[in-house]
């Protein structure tokens, strides 16, 4: 992965440098804390890539339980129970792509939706023929979250109308944090769990059961998406600030938002990273949104979709807003426009990476020339989106040390589940 803020980020390298230097404190204590390897400080997630007997434990479940005849993986959830393992699962099967290669086809469930029953219900009792072709993964680290819980009662009910309750709850596995309600319910009614160690927050989570389990489940490479986060990991420690592209970051978004750039709007060229986006957007509300002195507010785009919807308002409306642009370094190039009608001659014979290519650079001039700050990531291909995501997550616990916030709770959301538990 290659960070790229030189001349573009609207702060000054003397002041970028100033700021990092700042970050040295904490990255000794880190580096202390890491080198223990206890699950005790509120970073701990830290250690998830590098943790081998949590990952064989997760991967000798996944052999345990996965039969030949898997079809349907469903997937309850909400936010950083889902969010994660959504964004590395649509790095492969992005819905806005065609794919004949999902078996099993992996279902996320997390929202209370009124089409529910329309929806996955219908699939739950018309296409599942027997117990072995689907698993129900449910993960809340509480074992109390509302929504997760009606998902999860619905989806039993349905499966329960076809198959005896010992068979579905059989094919279910709990992901949870050791002790809570759900894993009590899990030891009643023989369902098999995991458990997040306690002090790993959903949104730091994907590196552990959380994110693994399901994508091994789905055949995905863990292995290379831990060893990808483990490399970046070494990168962002780096006490030599010059070459700690998260505490640079870090800083670039700090020193901006000093300059009063509230939005940090992440610009993906690419529709394989869109849910990539939404664990962005939560890992930096939920860290860092804590008063409205540190209220710095994500955004999402996608290239070159919004380009045609959004990029007038960028362009035109919005210097409080400094962009982080993330793309890949490599695309598939079997197809190129052979001008078959006759409409756009000057870009006959182009690729379909050179076009895309194209309307990246011209994306990015376009923001040069109206002054907007901007920033940038460049991923070889898919295999360095587990670095990305680590790379974020030191980015966000920099960020809120220098902020002065607690990056590992989320007070205000408690507050929400209260209200609404009430009512």
């Amino acid at each position: 992965m290659e960070f790229l803020y030189e001349g573009t980020s609207g702060i000054a390298e003397k002041d970028i440098k100033v700021t990092t230097e700042k970050l040295l404190p904490y990255i000794d204590e880190l580096l202390s804390k890491i080198d223990a390897g206890a699950y005790t400080f509120p970073e701990c997630s830290l250690l998830l890539p590098s943790d081998e007997a949590l990952a064989r434990s997760v991967l000798d479940f996944v052999y345990e339980i996965k039969s030949q005849t898997l079809k349907y993986v469903f997937l309850v959830g909400i936010g950083g129970s889902s969010l994660g393992a959504k964004a590395l699962y649509e790095t492969k099967y992005s819905p806005e792509r065609i794919s004949i290669e999902k078996k099993p086809e992996l279902f996320f469930i997390d929202a209370v939706d009124c089409g529910f029953k329309d929806g996955v219900l219908a699939l739950a009792t018309e296409h599942i023929q027997k117990p072995e072709d689907f698993i129900v993964i449910v993960v809340s680290k509480s074992g109390t979250t509302v929504e997760t819980l009606v998902n999860l009662d619905l989806l039993h009910q349905a499966l329960c109308e076809k198959f005896k309750k010992d068979e579905v709850c059989a094919r279910t596995i709990v992901i949870t944090d050791k002790n809570s309600a759900l894993e009590k319910v899990a030891l009643r009614e023989n369902i098999r769990s995991l458990t997040v160690p306690p002090l790993v927050g959903g949104r730091y989570s994907v590196f552990s059961a959380v994110g693994i389990f399901p994508l091994a489940l789905l055949g995905f490479d863990t292995e290379g998406l831990r060893e990808s986060a483990r490399h970046m990991r070494a990168l962002c420690l780096l006490q030599d600030m010059e070459k700690n592209p998260a505490a640079i970051s870090a800083a670039i978004i700090y020193e901006n938002f000093r300059a009063g750039k509230n939005i940090l709007n992440t610009f993906f060229f690419d529709e394989r990273l869109r849910g990539l986006g939404g664990w962005c957007a939560q890992l930096l509300a939920e860290s860092i949104g804590k008063k409205k002195e540190t209220g710095i507010i994500p955004t999402t785009a996608i290239g070159t979709n919004d380009l045609h919807s959004l990029l007038q308002l960028y362009l035109a409306t919005a210097p409080n807003t400094l962009t982080l642009f993330g793309n890949f370094e490599e695309c598939d190039d079997r197809a190129n426009y052979v001008d078959l009608f006759g409409l756009a001659p000057d870009i006959k014979g182009k690729t379909v990476s050179k076009i895309r290519e194209a309307a990246y650079f011209g994306t990015k001039e376009a923001y040069h020339k109206a002054g907007l700050p901007y920033i940038e990531v460049i991923m070889k291909n898919t295999s360095e989106v587990g670095g990305f995501m680590q790379f974020k997550m030191l980015e966000t616990m920099y960020l809120a040390q220098l902020l002065n916030v607690n990056a590992f709770d989320q007070p205000a959301v408690e507050e929400y589940k209260k209200s609404t538990k009430n009512y």
